[in-house]
């Protein structure tokens, strides 16, 4: 992806941004050298045995990602602005809000590509320098750039198979999802065929599921959860995930599964946000 600028913001306020490049810029920062920014170690994740075959069911991961940008100060003179008051701006941003969370974007032009959420663990500078530098390092718990904006999926009146496509995503990723129900039911199921499935994910709280019931739940790897709305009650279920179950994700491509029972399923709701190895 093509990337012409860098962004940093704090609670959606923008504290920074940085040019790419070198030569005349009007920003106060130059990205003069940036790493982690691609897929360093792409390694195998076993996640289940697989039903039908008993053989590894796997997915593709990221070991925690540090990015490192090296940059420039560039501080505008003649405002009377100095090589100290631009380093101080970047120090507020380590503890600029009490998560201490800084979201980096990635655009082209005026338009965002990716973005990925993290921590200052490091800020070194060279003091006694001409042109002197700062060197950030963020640290990310999760290592995927993210789309800004999310993919939709609805339907009012679902059938078997759902279709999942995503064209965007370089990478697996999770999805949120939620089942409203027009029936009582036992449980549910999801799975990856309609017979003789690899894999299944069968949710079945005590009591059942309810007549306007809906069952939210999130495949994330970082934010996984699971439970019910219930007349705007929120019963949180996770206990009611049976044993061997396999949190559905979505590959690059096109994704299908199936309802064991999709009768009492009124309608879904998807989300998820494209996931990418690198920018």
């Amino acid at each position: 992806m093509r990337v012409s600028n860098v962004t940093m913001y704090v609670d959606d306020v923008e504290l920074a941004s940085f040019a790419l490049g070198l030569g005349e810029t009007p920003d106060r920062y130059l990205i003069k050298a940036m790493s982690g920014i691609d897929a360093d170690t792409i390694a195998p994740r076993f996640y289940s045995s697989g039903q039908r075959t008993g053989a590894g069911l796997f997915d593709f991961a990221l070991g925690l990602r540090e990015l490192v940008f090296r940059i420039a100060l560039n501080p505008k003179f003649l405002l009377d602005e100095t090589f100290s008051e631009l380093r101080d701006a970047l120090y507020r941003a380590i503890s600029a809000n009490r998560t201490g969370v800084i979201r980096i974007q990635f655009n082209d032009g005026a338009s965002v590509v990716a973005q990925i959420s993290g921590f200052i663990v490091k800020f070194e500078t060279s003091l006694f320098t001409k042109s002197p530098e700062a060197q950030l390092t963020i640290r990310c718990n999760d290592p995927f750039f993210r789309s800004v904006n999310y993919v939709h999926i609805t339907d009012a009146s679902p059938s078997n198979p759902i279709e999942i496509p995503d064209s965007l995503s370089t990478a697996p990723h999770g999805f949120v999802m939620g089942m409203e129900f027009s029936a009582t039911a036992d449980s549910i199921t999801m799975q990856d065929t309609f017979t003789d499935p690899e894999w299944t994910f069968t949710v079945a709280p005590v009591g059942g599921f309810e007549i306007g019931d809906v069952l939210w739940f999130s495949s994330e790897t970082t934010d996984k959860y699971v439970y019910i709305d219930r007349a705007s009650v929120i019963i949180p279920i996770v206990d009611a995930i049976m044993p061997n179950s396999v949190w559905p994700i979505i590959f690059p491509g096109a994704n299908t599964f199936y309802l064991r029972e999709v009768e009492p399923i009124t309608s879904y709701d998807i989300k998820y946000y494209p996931a990418y190895w690198g920018v």
